[in-house]
């Protein structure tokens, strides 16, 4: 697997998060919706218009509609099973960093796949972390 190392200046973890939801909130990766119009009057719309053709019309809208929200709520599913892994990584950056100035080695509980783990000893002095980002990619982040 290939590892990517993240040198940049080095965030904490608690700001990977709010980083990561600015991202999601940024409008260039926000979804394009077709612009909506909002039928006022429908006599007026409907002139010099077949029924079955402005019907067809408006169903095609609506299934257009309906396919972006169903898209919008599997990717916020998505999004939202990734919470608990994003916090237990959180949560070991804490400890590790409560625990740098402990002069005793840290022995915990490593997940190596989804209900295996093996015993990992952390010694006095680590001074980086490895972060699993997904897509085949991992961060080096500073504890400093």
């Amino acid at each position: 697997r290939k590892q990517g190392k993240a040198r940049a200046p080095t965030p904490k973890p608690k700001e990977l998060v709010t980083m990561a939801t600015a991202a999601a909130t940024n409008n260039d990766n926000m979804v394009k919706l077709p612009p909506v119009q909002f039928i006022e009057d429908v006599d007026a719309y409907m002139k010099g218009k077949e029924p079955d053709a402005a019907l067809g019309e408006i169903q095609e809208k609506y299934q257009t509609f309906k396919l972006l929200e169903s898209r919008l709520l599997q990717s916020r599913n998505r999004m939202l099973g990734k919470v608990p892994h994003i916090e237990k990584a959180i949560d070991m950056v804490d400890l590790l960093l409560a625990k740098e100035t402990a002069s005793d080695q840290i022995t915990v509980d490593f997940e190596l796949s989804d209900h295996v783990y093996t015993k990992a000893t952390i010694k006095k002095g680590t001074n980086c972390v490895y972060l699993w980002l997904g897509a085949n990619v991992m961060g080096e982040y500073s504890l400093s």
